[in-house]
This record gives structure tokens, sequence and C-alpha cells, in this order.
């Protein structure tokens, strides 16, 4: 939500405008970390799991990637 209200705030209300602004991203820095996005605009980066022990988030990286 966070990318399209800033390309709203960069191309305004105009449709194409916001399209371009959104197609043109090569990545973004977000909550997550750096998101890379490829020609087709897919989220490349790396995948981050996160599981609640002792009450507690804790992250680790995917290993699925590896594989």
């Amino acid at each position: 939500m966070t990318l399209l209200i800033e390309a709203i705030g960069k191309a305004g209300l105009n449709r194409t405008r916001i399209r371009d602004e959104l197609t043109a991203l090569k990545s973004y820095d977000g909550i997550t970390d750096n998101i890379l996005f490829d020609e087709t605009h897919n989220d490349i980066g790396p995948v981050w799991l996160s599981e609640v022990r002792n009450g507690e988030f804790q992250f680790f990286p995917s290993t699925l990637a590896e594989q």
C-alpha cells in the first residue's frame, strides 16, 4: 500500500502516471528490508519466515530458495 501511496504522491491522480511510477521501480526499501523486483515486477528478494517461540517472534531466512 505504501508503494501505491508514494506513486500517487509523485504522479497525482493520473492512472497512467501512477502505473508508470510503479513499473519504473527496481527496488523499494520497505519495512522488511529492501524489496527487489525483476523485469516482470515480481519480488525476487530473499524470503524470510517467522515463528512464535516462547511468546516472541523469531525470524529466519527460508532455505527453500537454496534447494
